[in-house]
């Protein structure tokens, strides 16, 4: 079974992100911060962090929690979960994450289809 963890600051977001793929039968978890995310990591063996770019920020002093997974935990497939479509044309989002999906309908059909193949 797959390890989720998932970084997203809107609360009723990330609860219904969590039911929802504990339910298609993944092992999930959530942060709404960087620094507990990182807490997460330090504890469990993920496989796949999907983040909000939003909370991909500085964590220690100038570095973001993309650069520490990069670093620390190059084998967990980093996922950007954008509200955003410019996103997917960011190159800085482009270089910290694998995929990015944008949170909008069907978000959660695209998310199980990476996730499966990951």
């Amino acid at each position: 079974m797959k390890r989720i963890l998932f970084l997203e600051n809107h609360p009723s977001l990330l609860d219904a992100l969590l039911q929802e793929f504990t339910d298609l039968g993944y092992q999930c978890s959530g942060a709404s911060t960087s620094e507990l995310a990182l807490e997460l990591l330090a504890k469990e063996r993920y496989d796949a962090i999907i983040i909000d770019p939003s909370e991909d920020d500085r964590v220690v002093g100038t570095i973001c929690l993309s650069d520490i997974l990069q670093r620390e935990y190059p084998r967990i497939v980093r996922i950007g979960f954008s509200g955003e479509y410019k996103a997917r044309e960011d190159p800085v989002a482009q270089a910290r994450y694998k995929y990015i999906v944008i949170k909008t309908t069907g978000y959660d059909e695209e998310l199980d289809s990476l996730l499966k193949d990951i």
